[in-house]
């Protein structure tokens, strides 16, 4: 999610965000006003980085069952029109570091010993 285009818009720009198990610490990225909703098992988290409409202390599958029921199916494509547009015709930004070789995950990784 972080560093793309299209996802910060739509982050910013959508009707209501909904964050599912999630206490998402960059909250430069998160929107300051609008609706969010967030679901968490953890009570403390809620509404830690972004101020919510909602914050639901829950496990996400029975919850997210529970909504579903609720909502309707919508045919506008808009919103995903806009989006989808805003990660083809990005603005070029500077990157933030230089490139650099390429991680060889086998070398980094070291099984513990049992």
């Amino acid at each position: 999610m972080i560093g793309t285009g299209a996802v910060y818009y739509a982050v910013m720009h959508c009707d209501l965000l909904l964050m599912v198990g999630t206490d998402y610490p960059y909250s430069n990225f998160l929107p300051h006003s609008g609706i969010v909703v967030q679901i968490d098992e953890r009570p403390e988290v809620l509404g830690r980085r972004a101020p919510t409409m909602l914050g639901v202390a829950g496990s996400a599958r029975p919850t997210l069952k529970l909504l579903l029921d609720q909502v309707a199916s919508k045919q506008d494509t808009r919103f995903w029109d806009r989006v989808s547009i805003s990660s083809r015709h990005r603005i070029s930004q500077p990157r933030l570091c230089s490139p650099g070789p390429r991680v060889r995950w086998t070398r980094v990784y070291r099984p513990q010993a049992e």
